[in-house]
């Protein structure tokens, strides 16, 4: 065990966290179409200050061009009401018109209503706590920082609110101890663990050593046991390499190793739409590398014996998988590359358009799943009330309603699945630099429950079989990327 990682058990906490402004609430099906939770989670609406300086790609076009087209979860009539009610301004001064043209060095600021897109019920869990940063268990459905239209919702807003808030937080130190920064970050539909830089000290060496740290994720992919064992036979899927593991690599608990060394590029022109990568086989492109390891037990075994028959029954397998670089989506990618998405990762399965309609599902979105929360008017953000804001209200991520007679204030809010997908990040191996005492072995002990119920997978078996999940060094392995597992 080395120095460093005896240090690191001292520091765990496992201390679950979640926002006191927050609520569960029923999700409202229009047509069941898609395996969802129950319920959500979500804050009541408020008032948020957007700020910002004009971008490049902004210059030289309208306001109404930037609105309609970058910002599209709210319709243009809700700018042109900002700019009827002088509250909408460039380099403090209010303006007329939406055919204003941005210029190079303004700066855009207006008051709007936020109502934030509901996230998973599954709360944050701090991990370990050490002077310098936290290691959290991020659930899927929440992003590692505010982002379009979540804010209070995200990591470090919640991070901040409910855990450094209350436990470094005094009139002595006041705002600075508030600095978080993600060290890695995470998908918003991926779950895992998250490194949380507490000051930017910490923050600029762990983003150096972050670099050279070997990574694990567990994806379940839509292929049977049976299936993917027929695949791996061929020893080469697209161009693909794949090598049978000897009992010496594979631990009883993998068979091969499958290595995906191709370019991906990140798609352009998606204003308003998913960030999206695709695979690149130009020339000149940068390779992307992943290791993947099919998680299919040893065959002699009971256990193989019932992960076959469960998972043949569901369609589903688990893989493991190493990315050795760290380009946008790039396991996501991959996988689909070799010919097994991540379920429910509806980006990348080409079917994009399972879960739109015609017409709307509900009264004002196109979509088949809402959550709907009704609060007394007294209760509502008092700078809400004191807005000029009409019967009918968008705020981003759903739709405010007024109903005077009853005091009543209705919100819908909208649901875009999947809220997540099926990819946990499950543990960093960070290598020690010559001013750490040893490498640092950090592992997300807490799960989602598609990886606990699976019916064909016990994760407290594969884990204390996996000799990595329980050596604390790298002394004993090769520094070979593909040879650590």
């Amino acid at each position: 065990m080395g120095t460093l990682d005896r240090l690191l058990s001292n520091f765990q906490t496992n201390i679950e966290i979640f926002r006191k402004d927050s609520l569960n609430i029923k999700i409202k099906v229009n047509e069941h179409t898609f395996n969802l939770d129950e319920e959500v989670t979500v804050v009541p609406p408020y008032m948020i200050s957007c700020k910002s300086h004009c971008k490049e790609r902004w210059r030289n076009r309208s306001l109404r061009d930037l609105f309609s087209n970058e910002f599209r979860s709210r319709p243009i009539s809700e700018y042109q009401d900002l700019v009827d009610n002088g509250r909408l301004f460039i380099n403090r001064m209010p303006i007329n018109s939406l055919d204003y043209i941005i210029r190079n060095g303004d700066h855009i600021e207006h008051k709007i209503l936020f109502i934030e897109l509901p996230v998973s019920t599954d709360k944050v869990t701090i991990l370990y706590d050490t002077p310098g940063f936290l290691v959290v268990y991020k659930p899927h459905g929440i992003p590692c920082h505010p982002q379009g239209r979540y804010n209070k919702l995200s990591l470090t807003k919640i991070v901040q609110a409910e855990y450094l808030s209350k436990s470094e937080c005094n009139d002595s130190v006041g705002l600075r101890e508030r600095y978080i920064h993600p060290i890695n970050r995470l998908d918003r539909v991926t779950s895992g663990l998250v490194i949380l830089s507490k000051n930017p000290e910490t923050t600029k060496k762990l983003s150096k050593r972050i670099t050279q740290a070997h990574k694990y994720y567990i994806a379940k992919i839509k292929a049977s046991v049976s299936e993917f064992i027929e695949t791996l036979k061929s020893k080469v899927i697209n161009g693909v390499e794949i090598s049978e593991l000897s009992p010496e690599e594979s631990h009883g608990l993998f068979s091969h190793r499958i290595k995906c060394e191709i370019g991906i590029r990140v798609l352009k022109n998606r204003q308003g739409e998913s960030l999206m990568s695709s695979i690149d086989t130009n020339e000149d492109s940068k390779l992307a590398l992943t290791y993947f390891y099919p998680i299919i037990i040893n065959k002699g075994s009971e256990i193989y014996k019932k992960q076959k028959l469960q998972s043949d029954s569901n369609n589903h397998s688990l893989i493991l998988c190493k990315p050795v670089t760290g380009k946008t989506h790039q396991i996501r990618v991959h996988l689909q590359y070799i010919g097994f998405p991540i379920y429910q990762d509806f980006l990348y399965e080409h079917n994009l358009n399972v879960e739109k309609t015609d017409h709307p599902g509900f009264k004002y979105f196109n979509s088949n799943y809402v959550a709907k929360l009704d609060i007394d008017i007294k209760d509502i953000d008092p700078e809400i009330k004191e807005s000029p804001l009409k019967e009918i209200c968008f705020g981003g991520g759903g739709v405010l309603t007024f109903n005077q007679e009853k005091n009543i204030a209705s919100v819908e809010y909208l649901i875009e699945p999947p809220l997540g997908i099926c990819l946990h990040s499950l543990m960093y191996i960070i290598p020690a630099d010559s001013d750490s005492d040893g490498d640092m072995v950090l592992r997300c002990n807490k799960f989602p429950k598609w990886v606990i119920n699976t019916g064909f997978f016990n994760l407290e078996d594969f884990l204390s079989n996996w000799p990595i999940w329980n050596e604390l060094c790298l002394e004993k392995y090769d520094s070979a990327p593909e040879y650590i597992v």
